[in-house]
């Protein structure tokens, strides 16, 4: 899939897209040379952050409400994209949590599933950073006359996320998902 997500992240740079990859801290994909190479090549800052900091919480009833710490890590062509995540825990995984003094629970089980999902809070910066990214591309060149985008690559498809702000709101697939062929930006 990182090949077919390489032909996505060419074109979206030589769009000046923003474009950002979000995986576990800990996911294998972070330290495979072509995803290295690429990173560096594009200019790539690298963000991490714990879950737990921005409301990530246990759903199971025996623990509900407890934090989860789940390391996430973004990288990002545009620096104002990671805006904002870089608070971590210093609270070890065991120990209270430094957002709400609540002890952490394991990111296991029924909670595993759920913590696929993006909280408010994350979903709420990412608009917000991006929304700053497009307003003051827009302000920097009065050539801008079609809406950004946001390509992301998170899991097993490569895909636009929707770029929200004001009227505009773009949703299309960057990825055949059938023929696993490119589609125009």
């Amino acid at each position: 899939i990182w090949d077919s997500f390489e032909h996505v992240l060419k074109a979206a740079m030589s769009h000046g897209h923003a474009v950002v990859i979000e995986w576990p801290d800990s996911c294998d994909y972070w330290r495979r040379r072509e995803v290295v190479r690429a990173l560096r090549k594009y200019d790539f800052s690298i963000s991490s952050f714990h879950g737990c900091q921005y409301g990530l919480r246990s759903l199971i009833k025996a623990n509900k409400n407890r934090p989860i710490v789940k390391p996430w890590r973004l990288a990002s062509n545009i620096q104002a994209m990671l805006r904002g995540f870089d608070r971590r825990c210093t609270g070890p995984k065991d120990r209270l949590c430094t957002s709400c003094n609540l002890p952490h629970v394991p990111c296991a089980g029924s909670d595993t599933r759920t913590t696929e999902e993006y909280t408010d809070e994350i979903v709420r910066l990412v608009h917000h950073n991006f929304r700053d990214w497009a307003e003051s591309k827009r302000a920097l060149s009065s050539a801008f006359h079609k809406p950004s985008c946001c390509a992301v690559f998170s899991g097993s498809r490569a895909y636009r996320r929707p770029a929200c702000f004001g009227s505009v709101v773009r949703t299309e697939w960057l990825m055949d998902r059938h023929s696993g062929q490119h589609k125009g930006m």
